[in-house]
């Protein structure tokens, strides 16, 4: 999003000081509850209208629920970070040797992650009741999930909770779903030693090209 701030709105190369202050700047606009989407919008909307972007809009934190993600942390499920695909190989019959792309490597946040986001990520499971468990009465849940457990926890306990559903159709009630308290704290644990073996265990943003 920075390097879009840059493009839009700078329209030319900063220091790096600079750099540091923009990011800064849009990491507190995140943290105070604005998505990537609202606060994009908003450069190209007055970018379109040739007004200077309105940084004291977003200064502010947001009156609605937006932004469940929190700036300085590092998330380890997938619904929270990116990464890159897998290099292709290439396979030679004839000389049978085999080589794959040369794919840059990085790992990195999501920019912004909603409760709406979320319950897309739950419903997608197909495990529960929509009738009974209606989104206006798991968004109320899930927001105490989230003080509870925090938001990355959450996220592997749906995922624990649509495992044993694909295993044994166990299907979702409120009354388990703590029970997958210690599931998702395995997983977490497993996915967390995973990556400092392989040295994932922090962000590694890509490389973007800036105007000189």
């Amino acid at each position: 999003m920075a390097a879009t701030y840059i493009v839009l709105i700078e329209k030319c190369s900063p220091t790096e000081q600079r750099k540091k202050e923009i990011i800064a700047q849009l990491c507190m606009f995140l943290d105070n509850g604005y998505t990537y989407e609202e606060i994009r919008n908003a450069m190209l909307d007055d970018l379109h209208k040739k007004k200077p972007f309105p940084a004291y809009k977003f200064a502010k934190p947001c009156k609605q629920e937006g932004n469940l993600l929190k700036q300085g942390v590092m998330y380890y499920h997938k619904q929270l970070k990116l990464m890159n695909s897998l290099p292709v190989i290439h396979h030679d019959i004839d000389s049978g040797t085999m080589t794959s792309e040369k794919i840059e490597y990085y790992l990195e946040p999501v920019a912004s992650y909603t409760m709406n986001d979320l319950l897309t990520y739950f419903y997608s499971k197909d495990m529960a009741d929509v009738q009974e468990y209606n989104p206006k009465r798991m968004a109320g849940m899930f927001r105490h999930m989230i003080e509870k457990y925090g938001l990355d926890k959450l996220l592997f306990m749906i995922e624990g909770a649509a495992r044993m559903y694909e295993a044994e159709h166990k299907v979702f009630t409120l009354t388990d779903f703590d029970s997958y308290s210690s599931t998702a704290s395995q997983y977490l644990e497993e996915i967390k030693n995973n990556c400092v073996y392989s040295g994932g265990n922090k962000y590694v943003y890509r490389t973007r090209v800036l105007p000189v």
